[in-house]
């Protein structure tokens, strides 16, 4: 296919012999003026290599990448369609997904434990880790299945650079959906999700993206049948654009999705939901899979 991972001036074309003067974006190597004009990355998004070296440093992908998914489902109608979606994304994806459906408040913090102690004793290179908590929350908690409570820092905590020496320098994505409550009015088509508490995204958290459903304060909205507003948009845009833009991008694209719609209540008013998206990511990171084609 030509060009070379090198993002270098000096660097040649493995094809053409030509200097790589550009970046391209998608398969994310150093492309020479041939390899556009000739087609191979003609219809393909690219950088001047100079821009490129200076603000388009990506992460590299290449290795393995593992995701664990901790859902209670109990009394959160509307949870295994999410747990659906996101598993479709995480195979699309290239990602190994655990998922732990219903822990206890306990569970939380032990399941995730067991994760990072599956994460350290990985010899080969991991390149991402995704991590999913689903639940009903208050205010900087998730509520276990038990109805017991968990700290929502505590378990950033155990996955920072401190605690997670195998995970320095890597990213690694956290995406939170917490439910506000048991009760359901069966006259709302759409139930609510609460997050009125946001965690302070610590400088231990470097290399990390914490993606909550609301701004603080605000509810999010889950359909009883059809599963949460943010993890299906967030789905169908990454599904859509993984292959072309970076996770940034796509995030962007989710947030305009969700504040797009009009959500309907059974006092026919109408409510708006607005995603928070919180990184300490020093590079770009695309989440398309190493080989497959654009």
């Amino acid at each position: 296919m030509g060009g070379s991972e090198e993002m270098g001036a000096a660097q040649l074309c493995s094809s053409h012999g030509l200097p790589l003067k550009y970046f391209c974006k998608t398969d994310q190597l150093g492309v020479c003026a041939e390899c556009i004009a000739g087609g191979l990355h003609r219809e393909h998004p690219y950088l001047n290599m100079e821009e490129a070296s200076k603000q388009c440093k990506v992460y590299d992908m290449s290795g393995e990448r593992l995701a664990l998914t901790l859902c209670v489902t109990s009394g959160r109608a509307g949870a295994e369609a999410d747990i659906f979606a996101l598993n479709q994304l995480f195979f699309r994806l290239g990602f190994l997904n655990r998922i732990i459906r219903d822990p206890t408040g306990e569970g939380f913090k032990r399941e995730l434990l067991a994760f990072r102690e599956w994460v350290e004793s990985h010899v080969s290179f991991i390149s991402c880790c995704f991590v999913v908590l689903m639940a009903h929350g208050r205010p900087g908690i998730l509520i276990g299945s038990d109805g017991a409570t968990v700290n929502l820092e505590q378990l950033f905590q155990a996955m920072n650079n401190q605690n997670c020496t195998a995970l320095q320098g890597t990213p690694k994505i956290f995406l939170i959906q917490a439910c506000r409550g048991e009760q359901q009015d069966p006259g709302i088509v759409y139930t609510t999700d609460a997050l009125s508490h946001l965690s302070k995204v610590l400088p231990t958290h470097t290399d990390s993206l914490f993606i909550y459903p609301s701004q603080e304060g605000y509810v999010s909205y889950r359909s009883e049948t059809d599963g949460s507003i943010l993890i299906q948009k967030l789905v169908m845009v990454f599904l859509k654009g993984f292959c072309e833009f970076h996770i940034l991008e796509l995030l962007t694209k989710v947030i305009q999705e969700v504040s797009g719609i009009n959500i309907p209540t059974r006092n026919q008013q109408q409510y708006k939901s607005t995603p928070l998206v919180q990184y300490t990511l020093r590079k770009l990171l695309y989440l398309k899979p190493s080989g497959m084609a654009a």
